[in-house]
């Protein structure tokens, strides 16, 4: 069975590790956060929950054999998942997103947080295209991508700790499973579907009242796990009081054969940091003077 490639490789969050990293493994426990966040948006989810339901109606072409097992473990797990509903009020909670309840105590910085330090790396290039270690605006502009870069980790490892990590680990569970269930031969057959993002299309169309951009949320989601990553990993060059540059101009501009095999959703670059940025910032459509403007500090 040919799996769907997103090409995001999680964190372990089954066995968190001690003291020594913790705001490190704070952040990274909002990998698979985002993620799912995303898989939300492009009604992936709820694509899931409508073939169980054709399924239990035998409207779904799916027989006894592996695929139906797996369907049918997925409909009798139903009450042990992480609800719709709870899953927004999480996402609301740990990333300022919209839909959670009225209650819900909401990280209403996240969102300033996050397109400031986007639009702090984009601008950083932007300002010396060509790489030039000596170009005057450097200096400022790396200070820009610290500062923004230290306040949006802080975020990120506050609202990671404890009970997010669990949550996040079962979140990571459930996007596991509707990769597999989504990816099987039989339900891409039964839509005529190249791929499980096609399935989520064609199934969102027909049922759900029309489907999402998920082209859009992909690149979101993938481009949204990278920079939660190089946040994690850079956290402690992040904390150091030091005029040292946080970027690497020129590896960025020239970057190396050993930074290119390098898998970007563990262990970005900084240039993996860049395009992801750059990525995030197209396919919403950012205007240059809108990242000129999001870069500045508040």
């Amino acid at each position: 069975m040919q799996k769907a490639k997103l090409e995001i490789e999680l964190p372990d969050l089954e066995s968190p590790k001690g003291n020594v990293a913790i705001i490190a493994d704070n952040i990274r426990a909002l990998q698979p956060v985002y993620l799912a966040a995303m898989f939300d948006q492009m009604k992936a989810f709820q694509v899931l929950d409508k073939l169980v339901e054709l399924f239990q109606s035998g409207v779904l072409p799916v027989g006894g054999g592996r695929t139906g097992s797996d369907f049918f473990k997925y409909w009798k797990d139903t009450q042990q998942r992480i609800s719709e509903g709870e899953r927004r009020n999480f996402y609301a909670r740990v990333l300022g997103l919209p839909g959670g309840d009225a209650g819900t105590n909401s990280n209403r910085d996240f969102n300033d947080l996050w397109i400031r330090f986007i639009s702090s790396v984009a601008d950083f290039v932007r300002q010396n295209p060509a790489g030039n270690p000596t170009t005057t605006p450097k200096s400022a502009s790396q200070q820009l991508v610290r500062k923004a870069g230290l306040q949006l980790a802080a975020n990120l490892s506050l609202h990671g700790y404890g009970w997010t990590h669990f949550l996040a680990a079962e979140l990571q569970k459930q996007i596991n499973t509707i990769i597999k269930l989504l990816s099987a031969n039989e339900i891409k057959a039964a839509y005529g579907a190249r791929d499980m993002w096609q399935v989520i299309d064609q199934v969102a169309n027909l049922e759900l009242g029309g489907s999402r951009n998920s082209s859009r949320y992909r690149t979101m989601a993938s481009a949204g796990v990278t920079i939660i990553a190089w946040l994690a990993n850079n956290s402690r060059k992040l904390s150091r009081t030091t005029d040292a540059p946080i970027l690497d101009a020129a590896r960025i501009s020239n970057p190396n054969r050993r930074q290119v095999v390098i898998k970007p959703k563990a262990r970005p670059t900084d240039l993996d940091l860049v395009n992801a940025c750059e990525q995030w910032l197209a396919v919403n459509g950012t205007p240059d003077d809108s990242v000129d403007d999001f870069s500045q500090p508040r």
